[in-house]
């Protein structure tokens, strides 16, 4: 996204985050346990690999790693996780991985395409032009591994 100018814009993640009022925390618990239905009914077997795509400040890691104990959760976003909270709940998670990379422009780290039990985001590809929609799905497929659940 860009102002008149054509010029980038920087959305200040750590303060919306912070101020979130009543209603954005309601709707973001609703879209949290639809999300994990969804992900429970549909996973034929057991998940060893979960990325989620624009996960510097996740609201997922707990019931993820709740429901998927061994998981390998991997969080992939432009942008460094600045919750003292949840860095202070994560700091002893062998079993996750926060990676800073900008999704779009980026080249994937290598080790992690089509290696993905579940590849998810919420909240992500609104913020994008038609173009990089387009680029945003096709680099949430790039992840899944085949039979893998994309959400």
């Amino acid at each position: 996204m860009g102002d008149e100018k054509g010029q980038k814009t920087v959305t200040d993640w750590a303060g919306f985050f912070k101020n979130q009022g009543t209603a954005r925390k309601l709707s973001a618990l609703l879209g949290i346990r639809s999300i994990l239905h969804s992900l429970v009914r549909n996973a034929r077997q057991r998940l060893k690999i979960i990325i989620e795509l624009g996960g510097a400040n996740t609201p997922f890691y707990e019931p993820l790693r709740k429901r998927y104990p061994e998981a390998e959760i991997i969080t992939l976003d432009r942008e460094a996780n600045t919750d003292t909270k949840y860095l202070q709940k994560t700091s002893g998670d062998i079993h996750l991985q926060r990676i800073t990379i900008d999704i779009l422009q980026d080249s994937l780290p290598e080790h992690l395409i089509g290696c993905s039990d579940c590849v998810l985001s919420t909240g992500l590809i609104e913020h994008f032009s038609p173009e990089n929609k387009a680029k945003m799905i096709r680099r949430h497929l790039e992840w899944c591994r085949p039979g893998a659940l994309c959400l």
